[in-house]
């Protein structure tokens, strides 16, 4: 309450002295305080409305991955997009990469050239974008929803990936060598073609 009572008195002072711009300077401070708020609610959200956007141990296994694999390996992951607001993907992930410290063939396209220099092209935000290379992402994701060995082979085949990171999908394990897993991760290597 205190800061709008000095926002008032100020802006009473200079309204009085004929600086009607200095009076809507001041008067726009008045947002502040409720744009912080705003901000502090998502940066520190009460304990029951936090978002975990990163799983518990996708550090530990990023790690590992990194630890157990060459900086040249291409790494796929089905851990790119967020459903949480919109039906749309929300493709702001870009953490595997940053874990792994790898290459990775499909993630966290939303500020990436190819997306904003289309997004006028599509009504609302540019995080409705979809992914520049349509075939790509649909061979990045069956491997994900549709194991099979014909899926992994065109991966690795086709692009070059030598890795899989995802959460626990025990049906990759038929088609990938299981190399790392913790109670929210799972890393897969994939076979020589």
């Amino acid at each position: 309450m205190l800061p709008y009572l000095v926002l008032a008195a100020g802006a009473l002072l200079l309204w009085r002295r004929g600086h009607v711009l200095a009076v809507v300077a001041l008067l726009t401070g008045y947002a502040v305080p409720a744009s912080v708020q705003e901000v502090a609610g998502h940066v520190l959200p009460e304990e029951d409305k936090r978002e975990r956007l990163i799983p518990e141990g996708a550090l530990e296994a990023g790690r590992w991955l990194r630890a157990h694999s060459s900086p040249d390996d291409v790494v796929a992951t089905d851990l790119h997009c967020r459903y949480r607001w919109w039906q749309v993907c929300d493709s702001r992930h870009y953490w595997v990469s940053g874990f792994t410290e790898r290459r990775v063939l499909v993630e966290g396209w939303a500020y990436a050239e190819s997306t904003l220099s289309r997004a006028r092209s599509f009504e609302g935000s540019y995080l409705a974008v979809p992914f520049a290379d349509p075939p790509r992402l649909a061979a990045n994701d069956a491997v994900f929803r549709e194991p099979s060995a014909e899926n992994v082979r065109l991966l690795a085949q086709k692009y070059g990936v030598k890795w899989l990171f995802t959460g626990i999908n025990p049906e990759l394990g038929k088609f990938a060598r299981l190399r790392f897993r913790n109670a929210t991760s799972s890393v897969y290597q994939l076979p020589e073609w």
